[in-house]
């Protein structure tokens, strides 16, 4: 599920294809980074190691790999710039949505800023992805007339313009609830803690 996942992220969050090929340089420096992250939790030395040894050896193992990531993100950012110019509100992707309301609120990012806010989009947004899509999937398999029927409605899309069609699910809106349903019964946040911005 990994480089579907990718691609997913890419496509609705970056507005870019490509996310999930084997050689998108942005998407190996993040999971170079997270088998850094795993090897924290997995090897028993670094469990023995006290909260700041830890900190700082995964620190320096997995440094090049953030640096990769926002190196890349930076050329993202300046794509999506170019590619969003011309998009209506509700098809812009979330990067070139992050920009708007900044532009709103008078919030000012750097470039390595914003490219560290596109990077935690990615950390956020590829678990969740790929286990919508686990769950999807598992869910198709054990009622066929729902996948059979999710399928017609994708298949009568003609190829060329099947992803112009995906990017937006009102115009499928069999799939759309398919999706909706998997997240319903197996949400991948299933609570969010919200703090206010102002005192009541």
């Amino acid at each position: 599920f990994n480089s579907v996942a990718m691609e997913a992220i890419g496509c609705a969050g970056f507005g870019i294809q490509g996310m999930g090929a084997e050689d998108n340089a942005y998407a190996n420096a993040f999971n170079s980074y997270l088998e850094v992250l795993d090897k924290e939790q997995r090897q028993p030395w670094m469990l023995a190691l006290p909260e700041p040894i830890k900190q700082f050896v995964t620190r320096r193992r997995g440094q090049h790999h953030l640096d990769r990531m926002t190196y890349e993100s930076q050329k993202i950012i300046e794509q999506t710039r170019t590619s969003a110019a011309g998009a209506d509100d509700a098809r812009k992707n979330l990067v070139s949505l992050m920009r708007d309301a900044m532009q709103e609120e008078g919030v000012v990012l750097s470039a390595e800023e914003l490219a560290c806010e596109v990077n935690l989009f990615l950390f956020a947004g590829h678990d969740t992805t790929s286990a919508t899509l686990a769950w999807a999937w598992a869910m198709l398999a054990q009622h066929s007339e729902v996948q059979d029927r999710a399928y017609a409605e994708v298949a009568s899309v003609p190829k060329q313009s099947l992803l112009q069609e995906l990017s937006d699910p009102r115009n499928l809106p069999y799939l759309n609830a398919v999706i909706r349903e998997t997240l319903r019964m197996y949400p991948p946040a299933p609570m969010v803690v919200r703090q206010s911005k102002f005192d009541e």
